[in-house]
């Protein structure tokens, strides 16, 4: 799978201005790839972590506009781990 090799978090947000809606279908995927690179000690690479999703967010604002309640759904598990389904 691509989001197996996007271990970067630049890699993914040049990738969405490319791809942009072909690239929708991975959002979930590539969201909780993210998620899974945020460590708090490392400050730096929280920083990557969360201008990535700014850029996903700003690239897919018009594609990701039809499903607000699922996007919510991966933003919550930002601040609570356990909510994600």
């Amino acid at each position: 799978m691509l989001t197996d090799h996007l271990t970067h978090p630049s890699l993914v947000s040049a990738l969405a201005r490319d791809l942009r809606q072909e690239i929708q279908p991975c959002f979930s995927q590539l969201f909780g790839m993210l998620v899974n690179l945020i460590d708090p000690a490392d400050v730096e690479g929280l920083e990557s972590v969360f201008s990535c999703l700014s850029f996903l967010f700003k690239y897919l604002a018009r594609i990701l506009v039809g499903s607000l309640a699922e996007l919510f759904q991966y933003n919550m598990t930002l601040f609570y781990p356990s909510t994600l389904n």
